[in-house]
């Protein structure tokens, strides 16, 4: 499970290496990456960028919003 939730050394990743190398259950790891992924910079970083993408609406309003 590890290895497919793996995509680089980002904070949920790092927490489940972590978790799991003190030869706990794998629920336990799991839990503790999904609690990395709940905070602003890392689940939640995609979110602003998503907010302006709705903002602009359609990509004719794309210039607009930039300047």
């Amino acid at each position: 499970l590890n290895t497919v939730i793996d995509h680089g050394l980002n904070a949920s990743t790092f927490a489940a290496r972590v978790i799991i190398a003190t030869a706990t259950d794998l629920t336990s790891a799991v839990v503790g990456a999904l609690g990395a992924l709940k905070g602003p910079l890392h689940g939640g970083a995609p979110g602003p960028a998503l907010d302006m993408v709705f903002d602009i609406g359609q990509p004719a309003h794309a210039e607009r919003y930039l300047r």
